[in-house]
């Protein structure tokens, strides 16, 4: 039977690399918009006169309309036009970026924190729904260029900020010149006609229950994998200026160290996933992270370990989203209801881990920011080993996912 494309492959054929170039677009401005928050909280305190310890909330509130977003965003994808949803969103989330540096008191700093973490949750889980969608048939080299973005943009919003420090207006020009990046994908969105929505696939009870108990652990890696990811872009200025190893500057600096090591990964990672197994880079992900970890929290003080260790949990951090996305799409197809709870576990992790970190930087101060990075990561490294255990347990039982 000869398989007669539809209008949506037709066009796609004609404009793949658009599609590309948008969805890229997309995740280089939820980057900035991400990676932002962290090394202006010293600004913010200032702008909204509250003290340190209160705007370092922002980031567990935002957390919070992150899961928000990813949880409606999910249904909202399933139901609706995926590009319409992402101009509303990148729209709103421009007008909360250039707002921000108007907040004089911290009620209204946090409505807009909390409309920035909606909007990027459900930029967040459109831009991995769609770009399944339209390259399934040759997914991992583009989820890693995708991600890649992510990680350009997390680079250059530190930089962004530590060029503004100086000036007067810092806090207005960083935000401004940031929202102006979300423009092209926003017109992109709009001229490129959405992907069709991808159907659930009916299961045996048996393969439900197996489907359900991996997601289920899925979510979980997820949780563990973004609550250190963000919790260390977030913490890492704080950690290192106010425990004295370094100025705000090369506080700065080390935060986008931190993003550029990242993004190397995912551009490395773009070529590495032509040739490895997700699985494979799965677990030295997990075991190069957690023994990163280790060295940063065992030398703990040491400003040359922070460093070199910033420089290594970038580059194993990196491929593990997008890594962990093709692999589950692997097992089963990544609709919107299963993506929405890997998403809910990010979400949970990114408001569990740094809310956490916030009740005992109070509690206990700055030494313990290595100490809580690490145990989250070798929980991490242990779930994904329990993952890996069931998945081939059941292989074995009843075999109902096909080969990995």
């Amino acid at each position: 039977m000869i398989h007669t494309p539809t209008l949506f492959e037709s066009r796609l054929q004609k404009h793949r690399i658009f599609y590309a170039i948008i969805y890229l677009l997309s995740f280089l401005a939820i980057g900035l918009e991400s990676a932002t928050l962290g090394p202006t909280l010293k600004q913010l305190s200032i702008a909204t006169g509250s003290s340190l310890a209160a705007v370092t909330t922002f980031i567990a509130i935002k957390a919070l309309g992150y899961t928000a977003g990813t949880i409606i965003g999910s249904k909202l994808f399933d139901r609706y036009q995926g590009h319409r949803i992402m101009v509303i969103s990148i729209a709103l989330m421009s007008f909360g970026m250039l707002m921000i540096p108007f907040a004089r008191n911290f009620v209204v700093a946090v409505s807009l924190i909390t409309v920035l973490g909606f909007v990027e949750g459900v930029i967040d889980i459109g831009g991995n729904l769609l770009i399944m969608r339209v390259f399934q048939d040759n997914l991992p080299p583009y989820m890693n260029a995708l991600h890649s973005m992510f990680g350009v943009g997390c680079l250059f919003a530190p930089l962004i900020t530590a060029h503004f420090m100086t000036a007067g207006n810092s806090l207005q020009m960083t935000y401004w010149v940031i929202a102006s990046f979300f423009i092209p994908s926003m017109v992109g969105f709009l001229l490129l006609p959405s992907p069709p929505v991808i159907s659930a696939v009916k299961m045996e009870e048996s393969g439900r229950k197996l489907h359900d108990q991996v997601v289920v652990l899925f979510a979980m890696l997820f949780f563990a994998y973004v609550g250190v990811a963000i919790t260390f872009s977030n913490w890492i200025f704080t950690y290192a200026s106010e425990s004295k190893m370094m100025s705000d500057i090369s506080a700065a600096y080390l935060n986008s160290l931190y993003w550029g090591s990242f993004t190397l990964g995912r551009l490395i990672a773009v070529f590495l996933s032509r040739k490895i197994e997700p699985k494979k880079l799965l677990i030295c992900d997990y075991i190069g992270s957690a023994l990163t970890l280790g060295f940063m929290m065992i030398f703990r003080g040491n400003s040359a370990a922070l460093w070199i260790g910033t420089v290594f949990l970038g580059l194993f951090l990196a491929t593990v989203y997008p890594t962990m996305m093709v692999f589950a799409g692997s097992l089963f197809p990544v609709t919107g209801s299963v993506a929405s709870r890997f998403m809910t576990g990010s979400g949970m992790g990114v408001l569990t881990i740094p809310f956490l970190m916030t009740y005992l930087f109070n509690r206990i101060g700055i030494s313990i920011v290595p100490v809580v990075l690490f145990i989250v990561g070798l929980i991490g490294l242990i779930l994904f080993l329990l993952t890996l255990l069931l998945i081939e347990k059941k292989k074995v039982r009843n075999n109902p996912f096909p080969e990995i």
